[in-house]
């Protein structure tokens, strides 16, 4: 799967599981809470490496269903594996970015415009059921700033199946 703007391509999931022992880049997950109370007890374990993307009133009236930004380490991918429902626990991203530069760059994603009515809705770019789908729509200026400090997304389609995305190089 491609775009003139972004590459999609089956990734090597013990190349991704070594790339977690290094100390950079960092691989963060943004985990989706949704149907899976194990993300907050994960975050609320690890507040030091996890954080809510949702602020204000929403993180404290959606902290159940939000959302979460967890700066990897080896033993979380095999909890992901293990734990969370293999298609739709959320996504990875590979970055030399810190913790709160990357919640700023997702949080700019959370809501999309409805150009048709200008409302605001909710974006689960986190989904891996979406983010492929969005990614292959994308024009090359919606890429770069989707992708902004990200070298390479990663998402599962099943529990053995690992994807990367990367930006296509365009002259």
């Amino acid at each position: 799967m491609s775009s003139k703007a972004v590459t999609i391509s089956t990734a090597d999931i013990a190349a991704l599981e070594s790339r977690l022992h290094a100390a950079d880049p960092k691989i963060y997950a943004v985990l989706d809470s949704v149907d899976e109370p194990d993300v907050v007890d994960r975050a609320n374990d690890n507040k030091d490496r996890c954080t809510n993307l949702y602020i204000g009133s929403a993180e404290r009236d959606y902290w159940a269903i939000s959302p979460y930004l967890l700066l990897m380490n080896a033993e979380d991918l095999e909890w992901i594996q293990t734990s969370l429902q293999p298609d739709c626990w959320g996504i990875l991203a590979e970055t030399t970015a810190d913790l709160s530069t990357m919640k700023r760059h997702f949080r700019r994603f959370l809501t999309v415009k409805d150009g048709a009515s200008g409302r605001f809705l909710l974006f689960r770019f986190y989904d891996p059921r979406v983010l492929p789908v969005f990614l292959e729509s994308c024009s090359v200026e919606q890429a770069r700033a989707f992708f902004g400090p990200i070298s390479t997304y990663y998402f599962f389609s099943d529990p053995d199946t690992l994807w990367q995305a990367k930006l296509t190089e365009v002259d």
